[in-house]
């Protein structure tokens, strides 16, 4: 299955206190990217990133691969204005697939950032007296911020206590892995200290988001299902995970999925609505109805 990325088309936000578009990205991606994927995209070397940082009065920081493999949206919305899709791609690691899913299924990202604005290709250059000059006013800025403290995804876990006045107490998890959360064992996001934490503040259900396609067969075009297998697998062991701690798991379902125009060329009956470049199943279609019943039942 094919999926578009947003269109290219309005103008990048500008950022005129930045002297140059480099160090715009420098600065956006100091405290997320390890310095030599940075350098990398940048054409430059590690030393020239450092050196960048230290003029506009960054301290020294490595924040490791984290942000990319649990806070990429974060990285997203920070470079949405500032990288190309060519780059934006080589950052993330993913291909044009693999971001056109995530933009669509992460809380339909591609809605709320809508269309990509046009960005020229960020390269590292010399900089001239006069943005030099400017660069030392983004240093006595950040003269007085600080970025110690916690590391990324670090977190200490208080225990509480108090009154239940609600039957069911359901929150979603701020660790949570909204697409990807039966991709991974959920330990690696749910830690037991925090389930510890949750069951003392009398917190007993949790919910998480569920795309049908990726837990279940989705007969119209088997190839979105591949992997469920493992994923219900690693849902039904979450799921005996929390009730050690009386919580029970909830599935945040919002179905049937748009699809890309090109998917109704072969299944021009199950058409609904059509918006842009996608169209609703027709949820008064019987094989719609059936999909969503028998996917659900499973």
């Amino acid at each position: 299955m094919i999926y578009s990325l947003p269109k290219i088309g309005k103008p990048a936000i500008c950022l005129p206190h930045f002297p140059t578009r480099h160090q715009a990205f420098i600065f956006r991606a100091y405290e997320y990217i390890p310095k030599e994927k940075i350098a990398g995209l940048l054409g430059t070397s590690v030393e020239q990133v450092e050196k960048a940082a230290r003029e506009m009065g960054l301290p020294e920081y490595e924040p490791g691969d984290i942000w990319l493999k649990r806070g990429y949206i974060t990285i997203i919305r920070r470079m949405w204005h500032i990288l190309p899709y060519e780059q934006l791609l080589e950052l993330l690691e993913m291909n044009e697939q693999e971001l056109a899913r995530t933009l669509r299924d992460d809380d339909f990202l591609d809605v709320k950032l809508g269309e990509k604005p046009y960005c020229e290709r960020v390269e590292y250059r010399e900089l001239t007296d006069e943005e030099r000059r400017a660069t030392e006013k983004i240093k006595e800025a950040m003269s007085d911020v600080s970025i110690d403290g916690k590391r990324p995804f670090e977190f200490d876990y208080d225990v509480f206590s108090g009154e239940e006045r609600f039957k069911t107490r359901m929150i979603y998890a701020f660790s949570g892995l909204y697409q990807h959360a039966f991709d991974v064992d959920s330990e690696e996001f749910l830690s037991d200290e925090q389930l510890k934490a949750y069951q003392s503040l009398g917190i007993n259900g949790l919910w998480t988001q569920g795309v049908l396609s990726q837990l279940a067969p989705y007969p119209f075009e088997p190839s979105l299902s591949v992997g469920y297998e493992e994923r219900i697998d690693r849902m039904r062991k979450m799921a005996d995970r929390l009730g050690r701690y009386g919580i029970k798991l909830y599935l945040y379902i919002n179905e049937p999925r748009s699809m890309p125009i090109a998917f109704f060329d072969k299944h021009p009956d199950l058409k609904g609505p059509t918006r842009g470049e996608e169209a609703c199943l027709c949820v008064s279609v019987p094989e719609v109805k059936g999909y969503l019943e028998n996917s659900i039942e499973y």
